[in-house]
């Protein structure tokens, strides 16, 4: 992810005192009825509780959790792009955040809020254009994963690249342009389209209703997400391999990156470390079975911390993790010798 914008994102989360809530609902329901979800809630918030009353009294404990259990889903119900809902509640923070990630029930108590499943959905929301020639105009589209806006329409093909260089501003912005083969080949327009830095050409037919485009559009861009998750992988693996740049063992991670020494971290989505890390020196310290309702993870807590640094953060699905790892990082070329001096160091404190 953009490193401004992960530190933007990790920004809204801050939070002077612990204890943190964070819980995740599926939407169950298709319909306006969210009787299934708020039952989801309820069972949730009982596990909550409990953890709750190991610091604090019942009736604390209660008006703790008000705000989450008042939490009547109005902007989850009719928010047609979310699939999830997050709730995040400390003592004087609560938000209620539809996500367009799928998540499984989940409610963690914690020392800061898990964050993973928000900055996967900041990863993926990706914001992009669709340029599509109907038989009568040339509508531009501004989208995003789970949507499309009309922002713009011409009749002619010697307007268009006056219009992307006023609504195609960013470089990064993906240009997905629908029309049939022969107007992608136009001189016209082909020569705009070889000026865009990132352009992304698909076919669709003329006939496509909105519905019909939107949903072609979605599939082409998780195809692309999958692909830039693999490519991101991949690059990891071959340059911090050879430059010997490469970790993949949880306790030098931390201890790498409460040092701000990692270039680019990336953690699967579908595990979890309970464990915490020291911010001072980065050793890394798992709950032991008397402290099961302790619900740090560790992974979360190494995505804040890089991201706070300035390092780049990716979270990709356990399937396109390297197999069996769940994290692996990039040190950053200062660090590389630093690498070879840890690992040394931990090899001879076993061997005596």
């Amino acid at each position: 992810m953009n490193k401004l914008k992960i530190k933007s994102l990790l920004d809204l989360f801050q939070v002077e005192m612990a204890p943190c809530v964070s819980i995740y609902i599926p939407k169950i329901s298709m319909n306006d009825d969210v009787a299934q979800e708020k039952e989801v809630l309820d069972s949730l918030l009982k596990t909550v509780r409990k953890k709750l009353l190991l610091s604090m009294s019942d009736q604390d404990a209660s008006v703790f959790l008000k705000r989450v259990s008042q939490y009547q889903f109005a902007d989850f119900a009719f928010n047609s792009k979310a699939v999830s809902v997050a709730l995040f509640c400390s003592e004087n923070f609560f938000w209620s955040l539809p996500i367009g990630v799928h998540t499984l029930p989940t409610a963690i108590v914690a020392k800061s809020f898990h964050i993973k499943p928000v900055v996967r959905w900041a990863e993926i929301e990706k914001k992009h254009f669709l340029l599509r020639f109907d038989r009568s105009s040339i509508k531009l589209y501004r989208g995003r994963l789970n949507g499309l806006k009309l922002i713009a329409e011409v009749s002619h093909f010697n307007q268009v690249e006056d219009l992307l260089n006023r609504k195609v501003k960013d470089p990064e912005s993906m240009l997905i342009v629908s029309a049939r083969k022969d107007v992608i080949e136009n001189q016209i327009i082909a020569h705009i389209l070889k000026s865009k830095k990132v352009v992304v050409l698909s076919e669709f037919a003329e006939d496509q209703s909105d519905l019909q485009l939107q949903l072609e559009c979605r599939r082409f861009l998780l195809r692309s997400i999958q692909e830039e998750d693999l490519i991101k992988v991949r690059d990891i693996l071959t340059v911090g391999k050879k430059q010997n740049r490469l970790i993949n063992n949880i306790n030098e991670i931390a201890e790498f990156a409460v040092r701000g020494q990692i270039e680019c971290l990336v953690v699967s989505q579908d595990d979890h470390v309970w464990a915490e890390v020291s911010q001072r020196t980065g050793e890394v310290k798992k709950h032991s079975f008397s402290e099961f309702l302790r619900s740090d993870d560790l992974l979360d807590d190494l995505v804040e911390i890089v991201g706070r640094s300035g390092g780049e953060v990716r979270i990709v699905p356990r399937s396109r993790m390297p197999k069996g790892e769940i994290a692996i990082a990039l040190l950053k070329e200062s660090s590389q010798l630093q690498s070879i001096k840890v690992f040394y160091e931990r090899n001879l404190t076993r061997s005596a």
